[in-house]
């Protein structure tokens, strides 16, 4: 079994949270009374409050990034611009640039009709694997 890589904050500002090993956290990330697994990715601008981040099984490699761009998927877990509050996202998930999850609609119970999220007790829980578009608001 090979050690993970220390995490890296670039510019990031963490409270109140617990980040764990091979993380990285981008340029002006707020990231608050959150729990961020092993191999978590947070983009640049992010913000995350009383969220939990499972991570990822493995760190992409270039290849896997390059085809996930030219497939149009998001890249793991959270893109740069993103806003998230009240959350729960499973391992491998793949969050877009600039997407909300707010429960805006104050959901206490629901099921995305396309299975992207599911609200259980007003927290938005994306389940593994799952994708969540760029730009998307819930």
């Amino acid at each position: 079994m090979r050690n993970l890589p220390a995490s890296h904050f670039d510019g990031a500002t963490l409270s109140r949270s617990v980040v764990a090993d091979g993380c990285r956290i981008g340029k002006g990330s707020v990231i608050d009374h959150c729990l961020i697994g092993v191999r978590s990715r947070i983009g640049n601008n992010c913000k995350l409050t009383d969220t939990v981040l499972i991570g990822a099984d493995h760190f992409p490699s270039a290849e896997e990034e390059a085809a996930d761009v030219k497939a149009g998927r998001p890249l793991l877990n959270v893109g740069d611009g993103t806003v998230i509050r009240n959350a729960i996202l499973d391992k491998d998930c793949r969050i877009g640039k600039n997407v909300k999850i707010l429960n805006e609609a104050k959901h206490v119970e629901y099921d995305d009709p396309a299975g992207m999220y599911h609200v259980r007790d007003g927290i938005v829980c994306v389940p593994r694997g799952g994708t969540i578009p760029d730009g998307k608001v819930i």
